[in-house]
């Protein structure tokens, strides 16, 4: 891959990480009952996340001074939830570049009986049903103005509803994804998910909720 601009390159996990998020003292804390839960049926749970580097080097007190525009860049992290640590790391020199342009390198990255929590970057229906045939099953947030056709009603109540629904239409080849459509209510916020995992004993509705809003977490 380029080192130039608008190229992008592999790095591996670097030391930065081990020193500004402390690992070790992560590693010693217990799994949620969640995560627990899930591992009875995932043989790993991943943490897929982009950002660009001027967001995620604003967080460090010794750069918080530079002028915008300095820290160019688009970082792509792959990171275990139970270790706690980065799996992968990918750099693009483009700080506006898509989150898609990091997938090629994820679906090779991903090996099956996976389940990957995205951001809402990585939200291109392609790329989701490639993830899906790769035998990985995925949770990230619904983007508003979603195509939903709903299909059937697994739970309905004031704090949790879970349907399975079609997402999408068909347009320019598209796939329409048949999901889990999981929305959780705390308190006054409510929360929207969509997961590939489509039996509700597989992944439970507030199991899933937790991977993404730890407040949920009792």
């Amino acid at each position: 891959m380029g080192r130039g601009g608008g190229g992008k390159r592999r790095l591996p996990p670097p030391p930065l990480f081990d020193y500004h998020f402390n690992w070790q003292q992560r590693l010693r804390r217990p799994l949620p009952d969640s995560v627990k839960f899930a591992l009875r049926n995932f043989e790993q749970i991943w943490i897929a996340d982009g950002s660009t580097l001027e967001a995620l080097f604003r967080k460090l007190k010794s750069l918080e001074d530079l002028k915008p525009g300095q820290l160019a860049g688009k970082i792509c992290t792959v990171i275990d939830l139970i270790t706690r640590k980065p799996v992968e790391v990918w750099f693009h020199t483009n700080p506006a570049a898509s989150d898609t342009n990091f997938e090629a390198a994820l679906l090779n990255l991903l090996p099956p009986k996976t389940l990957i929590l995205l951001d809402r970057g990585f939200y291109h229906f392609q790329f989701l049903q490639q993830v899906i045939n790769q035998e990985v099953h995925f949770i990230t947030r619904l983007k508003a103005k979603a195509s939903i056709q709903y299909l059937k009603i697994f739970s309905y109540d004031h704090s949790v509803k879970d349907r399975l629904i079609q997402l999408g239409t068909v347009r320019r080849g598209a796939p329409v994804l048949t999901l889990r459509l999981i929305e959780i209510k705390v308190g006054k916020t409510s929360y929207s998910y969509v997961t590939s995992v489509l039996d509700p004993q597989i992944l439970p509705q507030k199991c899933c909720g937790r991977f993404i809003s730890p407040e949920m977490e009792s």
